[in-house]
């Protein structure tokens, strides 16, 4: 066999090559598109389901919160407790400098919080 001849059919195969190369990476690029596609609509379906379980979640916290804040004490459930916590006293303290001896009206300076409640999940030492 000449080199002529040598080297058209090693071409050939190349190009066969190539040719098969580039129908293989078409293929793959359409498996990877049509598989995007299918976890792009679960993945939708799964925010929506996540989006109506937040918002029940939601609810439903703001109604045990309002029950926790009208009775003014705990509750605990299997896996999480509301805790009520008292309204806070917080003072202005660059008003106090020096004023809260001499000056009984001081009083009227402070201030309460309203009372709130925490969610926490129970642990072993809340048992």
């Amino acid at each position: 066999m000449e080199l002529t001849e040598l080297l058209a059919t090693l071409m050939k195969d190349y190009e066969e090559l190539v040719a098969k190369q580039e129908i293989v990476q078409q293929d793959r690029e359409l498996i990877v598109q049509k598989a995007l596609e299918a976890f792009t609509d679960v993945l939708k379906e799964v925010d929506k389901n996540l989006e109506t379980i937040s918002y029940n979640l939601a609810t439903a916290k703001d109604m045990v919160t309002s029950q926790v804040l009208t009775s003014k004490e705990t509750y605990k459930g299997k896996a999480y407790m509301a805790v009520w916590n008292k309204g806070r006293e917080s003072w202005d303290t660059s008003k106090l400098a020096g004023y809260a001896v001499a000056h009984p009206e001081l009083l009227a300076l402070k201030s309460v919080g309203e009372p709130s409640v925490s969610f926490r999940k129970i642990t072993k030492k809340d048992e």
